[in-house]
């Protein structure tokens, strides 16, 4: 199956690739289905100006954040997202993966389970923690272990959370 990323994520890969940016110069593909022992990884294609798709995934790789540049990342974000009252679950509808847009721009595009290994290496590492919210019943809000759910003492914003809007489905 090939796909289209976001024109953000097209203009983000071809400074990466040092490629002239183009609309829909960017292609994504991947077997989405198999009986055997398919490859499950994303290829990314480069358009030609010929038309032809060119193989670029191992070049696009290379702009991965590496793990220690997720986890500085994870850490700030669930210490910042617990300080404003809007912490995080490991998992569920407030979990890391529900929320990535909160995340930031490198951690948005992490996959569900990359991103809850890299908060379960954190918490056993102690570098984040689960704490009980004040009248909780359930030890579940991630916080930094200084941090004001760590500490007891956090509390929830009231409202909604502000997030930057994004673009309907299916619109360019």
């Amino acid at each position: 199956m090939l796909w289209v990323p976001s024109d953000g994520e097209i203009r983000k890969t071809c400074k990466h690739l040092k490629v002239d940016y183009a609309p829909n110069a960017i292609v994504l593909g991947g077997v989405v289905k198999a009986n055997d022992g398919a490859s499950r990884k994303t290829w990314t294609l480069h358009r030609q100006p010929s038309g032809l798709l060119r193989d670029m995934s191992a070049e696009a790789a290379s702009s991965k954040a590496s793990t220690a540049e997720l986890e500085k990342q994870l850490v700030e974000a669930v210490g910042k997202a617990a300080k404003d009252g809007r912490p995080f679950t490991k998992t569920g509808i407030n979990g890391l993966y529900q929320r990535r847009a909160e995340l930031g721009e490198e951690l948005a595009v992490v996959g569900k389970h990359r991103l809850e290994e890299v908060a379960q290496t954190l918490e056993q590492a102690g570098e984040i923690v689960a704490a009980l919210a004040s009248g909780g019943t359930t030890v579940k809000w991630l916080d930094v272990p200084d941090g004001p759910f760590a500490k007891g003492e956090g509390a929830f914003a009231p409202g909604a959370r502000k997030v930057a809007p994004g673009r309907k489905r299916g619109q360019p």
